[in-house]
């Protein structure tokens, strides 16, 4: 695939749709983009041009949420750099174990302010940082993604979220979900924290899991436009990496074991967590209150 993708009846009719939206607010920018997906799967004859147009709309409607929010930002970073800190005590060298830890870390309550999590969608979304909600103690399947990704970018190579439309018939998905993807033997597999599941590539726009399911994951572009540092170039980039991890696969022993060694390594780094919980805690608290009026004030 080339930067010269010819431009679909999708990417005209979209820059009308996105010159039409400039001055709403971004939750109302995703409602718009998520209904031209139409459970369509993937628009990977999205044009740089459209690209561009869409990517500008959301930086822009960022850039004004982050000036007037930078404090909390600022706050956000300090903790997701405390995350970092535990993490590399715990000497995990394995980008997928590392993700089977902060999931039951997460579900377990350890991030978030009141020790407790609740799976729980926003009906009206932050649009500050998908990761924020984690520590008011609610979140989804985004949530708990851009989290993940927030923690490990820049620790490890491929720490992307990788959004789209699950359901048990390929052809057929209709709801939102976001994974995250993790290397495994030099090549990517899809972890959902949410679920617990592994997915597996069957070619660069459709991934898969048996366990506890079947169930089938089709790529949304809209996922790395919006909410992702992702250039075009990235994209297009990332789906010549899915393509090359067709075929990687873990078997579910194997799984088991990760679950073991996982819940091995919390428990043997009990101690270590506590602190960590005891010296974070007034950030956290400061992140939460902040988060809520911020959800008030949107």
């Amino acid at each position: 695939m080339d930067d010269e993708i010819v431009i679909s009846d999708y990417a005209n009719d979209s820059v009308e749709v996105f010159k039409n939206v400039i001055n709403e607010k971004i939750d109302l920018l995703h409602q718009k983009v998520i209904l031209l997906n139409k459970d369509t799967g993937s628009r990977t004859d999205i044009t740089e041009f459209t690209y561009k147009i869409l990517k500008g709309i959301v930086e822009n409607e960022k850039d004004g949420i982050y000036n007037e929010n930078k404090e909390l930002i600022d706050d956000y970073n300090k903790y997701i750099n405390a995350v970092r800190e535990l993490f590399d005590g715990f000497k995990i060298k394995d980008e997928l174990l590392s993700a089977i830890v902060l999931r039951y870390m997460i579900k377990k309550g350890y991030f978030s302010v009141k020790g407790k999590f609740a799976f729980e969608e926003y009906k009206e979304p932050i649009p500050l940082n998908d990761g924020l909600t984690i520590i008011t103690g609610r979140g989804c399947c985004r949530n708990m993604a851009y989290f993940y990704s927030d923690v490990f970018d820049g620790i490890y190579k491929h720490p992307l979220a990788y959004g789209g439309f699950i359901s048990d018939n390929q052809e057929a998905a209709t709801s939102n979900h976001v994974i995250n993807l993790a290397s495994y033997n030099d090549r990517l597999l899809g972890y959902d924290l949410t679920n617990g599941l592994v997915f597996r590539f069957l070619d660069k726009e459709h991934m898969f899991t048996d366990e506890d399911g079947p169930f089938y994951l089709n790529y949304s572009t809209y996922w790395d436009l919006v909410h992702t540092k992702n250039s075009y170039k990235d994209v297009v980039k990332n789906l010549e990496l899915y393509d090359k991890s067709v075929g990687n696969v873990l078997s579910p022993d194997d799984h088991n074991k990760y679950v073991r060694k996982a819940f091995r390594l919390i428990d043997n780094n009990k101690f270590k967590i506590i602190k960590f919980n005891i010296h974070t805690h007034k950030i956290k608290k400061e992140i939460n209150e902040k988060t809520l009026q911020l959800k008030k004030t949107t």
